[in-house]
């Protein structure tokens, strides 16, 4: 079977198991450049060593150590493919490839309400004003948001702001777009050039955005502001405004379980343990009564 065969079965099996397209996308993408790396060293992806999975995961030294351990994921998930479904291998060499530790992992610290304002007022364009609006005030993901369709909006500006999700593992939920987003996203609407896409967002060039060019946008806004150091730019990325607006939302006296709802998490301990971070002074008041 041809390599480009062996990848479209590989997607349908990922697909089949209802992973998310987020997800297949990013696995093909890593996949890809495996592939690349095996090529440019004449090594049959067969005949691959444990060796050559570390010297591809160390191709690049500049990358996050998260970021090498999802590359290595995506080898293994191909791999488990061809041992398990196809049958072609006895052998996934990533079985002996060990995960990097994660050394003095940051902690994500959410945007407060200001810097959230500093970034949407520093937008060069409605567009990015548009986006980054829709992030931080509907907590999406940032491919459900690449998918959001034209039809997808204006049904949900006709239905009182509900907007329908297809979420991470083609879980079906549906969000709130607020009255200011709505406002951002009409003015972006008015000059949006003509596209044979029906993205609600395109880029420059007239296609479908990818999470690059967002997270591009993110940092370069930032920037702009004035208002963020270096340090804290580096820290802005696309997940950051879906881990702001659970925060802000919950600290807004949202119940923890809405904001559960609206995230897409079928725990709600999940919600609690990995996005929350109340605020000092709202705990403080809130418990300065409390008795039992």
């Amino acid at each position: 079977m041809k390599r480009e065969e062996l990848i479209d079965t590989y997607v349908k099996v990922m697909r089949a198991e209802d992973k998310s397209e987020g997800t297949i996308n990013e696995y093909l993408k890593h996949i890809n450049e495996y592939f690349s790396f095996l090529d440019n060293n004449d090594i049959d992806y067969t005949e691959a060593k444990p060796k050559d999975i570390k010297l591809f995961r160390n191709e690049n030294p500049n990358l996050s150590t998260s970021t090498k351990n999802g590359k290595v994921s995506a080898i293994n998930s191909f791999y488990t493919f061809l041992v398990d479904d196809m049958e072609m291998m006895d052998y996934n060499p990533c079985s002996s490839v060990k995960s990097l530790k994660i050394k003095n992992r940051v902690e994500k610290v959410p945007l407060t309400k200001i810097q959230i304002h500093w970034l949407i007022n520093a937008c060069k364009n409605n567009r990015d004003r548009a986006i980054i609006s829709m992030l931080v005030n509907t907590g999406l993901r940032v491919h459900e948001l690449i998918n959001i369709t034209l039809e997808d909006y204006e049904y949900a500006k006709s239905h009182e702001g509900e907007l329908h999700i297809i979420g991470k593992g083609n879980k079906f939920r549906i969000v709130y777009i607020p009255e200011i987003t709505i406002e951002y996203v009409d003015e972006y609407l008015i000059e949006r050039k003509d596209s044979e896409y029906n993205n609600l967002f395109i880029s420059n060039g007239c296609k479908p955005m990818d999470r690059t060019c967002i997270s591009r946008t993110l940092k370069t806004t930032a920037k702009r502001s004035g208002h963020f150091s270096d340090d804290e730019i580096s820290r802005i990325h696309n997940h950051l405004m879906r881990h702001s607006f659970v925060t802000n939302a919950i600290n807004n006296d949202i119940p923890i379980e809405v904001v559960s709802s609206l995230v897409g998490h079928s725990n709600v301990n999940t919600t609690f343990s990995v996005y929350l971070h109340m605020d000092k002074n709202k705990l403080k008041e809130n418990m300065k009564n409390f008795s039992i």
